[in-house]
């Protein structure tokens, strides 16, 4: 019997900006998302472009069977890697969450960045799942926004196996 994973990366291209603008807009992930507002496709789609050249961000989907099931970020700044994943409607609570968690960390190790941050709200129970079983742990809480935050933080100093 041949093992398949539960859900592949790819790096994103600009053609993968509508699907990454859904996931983004559907309501719940913008309700557990930083900035909540809607945001117009066009606007998506230019921010996607500058994203896909900047070195310091890398943009992925995430594929179960080769269906598009969520994207991912990993986002560099003074020497730590922050990971973000969305899952899109349909697919979640199916533990694709958690895969895509282990795949940018498995990523994020392979481009050489061993410092990786989470930020959830902590109302977000399937991101905090999913960070926690792929070995982030909690390092602080704060008040922002009308809601609470929590960071979570990996130091990995080799990929986890999924």
């Amino acid at each position: 019997m041949t093992l398949k994973p539960i859900v592949t990366v790819r790096p994103a291209t600009l053609e993968d900006a509508p699907l990454a603008w859904a996931a983004r807009n559907d309501p719940e992930a913008r309700k557990q998302s930083r900035q909540t507002a809607e945001i117009p496709l066009e606007g998506h789609v230019a921010w996607f472009a500058r994203a896909l050249k900047d070195p310091a961000k890398h943009l992925y989907v995430a594929e179960w069977d080769g269906v598009p099931v969520g994207t991912g970020r990993l986002d560099v700044t003074h020497g730590l890697t922050e990971v973000s994943v969305a899952i899109l409607p349909g697919w979640r609570g199916r533990g694709h969450g958690s895969a895509l968690v282990v795949a940018l960390t498995c990523a994020a190790a392979d481009l050489g960045y061993t410092a990786l941050r989470a930020v959830a709200r902590t109302a977000n129970a399937g991101s905090l799942i999913a960070f926690l079983r792929a070995g982030y742990v909690p390092v602080d809480v704060w008040a922002e926004d009308g809601g609470e935050w929590i960071a979570l933080d990996r130091v990995a100093a080799k990929a986890p196996q999924p």
